[in-house]
């Protein structure tokens, strides 16, 4: 697992490079990436257990918000697809194409619920 997990790290360096912010280089169990979608930025931030592939998650909080209104969206392994055997880097473009999918929606529901 932990080689799973250091693989899927280093894919998400690769495929996200300077919006990485700061990634666990000891247990592979944690990275945070700076992302934006029209304009919104998230911090997102990975959480890899160590049942990894079997459970991880992303966790969504916005950076354009308070932090004490801000919502997060918290996805988990189920809805991200990720499979025992496969390529990472195909797996950290899903996630990017799954954040870049989801971000719009997570904006509008974080304006709406401070309006």
């Amino acid at each position: 697992m932990f080689q799973k997990r250091r693989e899927y790290i280093a894919a998400f360096l690769g495929a996200f490079g300077s919006s990485i912010l700061e990634y666990d280089t000891e247990g592979y169990m944690k990275l945070s990436l700076l992302f934006q979608v029209q304009g919104f930025r998230c911090i997102v931030h990975v959480e890899l257990d160590k049942n990894f592939p079997q459970e991880s998650a992303l966790i969504l909080p916005s950076v354009d918000l308070p932090r004490e209104k801000q919502p997060t969206i918290r996805e988990t392994r189920g809805r991200l697809s990720i499979q025992p055997e496969v390529d990472w880097d195909v797996m950290a473009e899903r996630a990017r194409v799954f954040l870049t999918e989801k971000i719009p929606a997570f904006k509008e529901s974080s304006l709406n619920e401070h309006r």
